[in-house]
């Protein structure tokens, strides 16, 4: 079984957890959020293996970025590159064998050429943010 956790990060080594039912809500227009009306923020959705109802090991993450307009709703970003643009750009973050991407001749082109429009990379201290929050309450796993 796996959850995913969301986070907002609305700036840099800020998190807001919000919780998957909001998260849908957010993006199926049911829901505002006005203290980020007009803004683009940054989301951070991690996907985790669960053990016995407890989080045990994130296995995947996006971060992508999510526009609200002047009411606090969730709206689409039409961008002007394709999926495949981004794509690109996320294989490029994944298959780096730099430790940090931000490093990686590859990443730099692509998002210059991309401009982070689609996607952004989180700071070490943002990913371990977002995984002690998970984690934080969570017992050891059985071994």
């Amino acid at each position: 079984m796996h959850q995913d956790y969301v986070f907002l990060l609305p700036a840099p080594n800020e998190i807001v957890a919000l919780p998957h039912a909001r998260y849908v809500e957010l993006v199926q227009g049911r829901l505002a959020l006005p203290q980020y009306a007009g803004q683009q923020i940054r989301l951070g959705i991690v996907y985790v293996r669960m053990r016995n109802g407890q989080p045990a090991q994130a296995v995947n993450t996006t971060f992508s970025l999510l526009d609200f307009d002047a009411t606090g709703h969730a709206r689409p970003h039409p961008g002007k590159f394709s999926l495949e643009q981004n794509h690109a750009f996320y294989e490029a973050v994944r298959n780096s064998p730099y430790e940090d991407v931000d490093y990686d001749p590859e990443v730099q082109a692509l998002r210059r050429t991309l401009r982070d429009e689609f996607a952004w990379t989180p700071s070490d201290k943002e990913q371990r943010l977002m995984l002690d929050h998970i984690f934080a309450s969570a017992p050891p796993a059985a071994q």
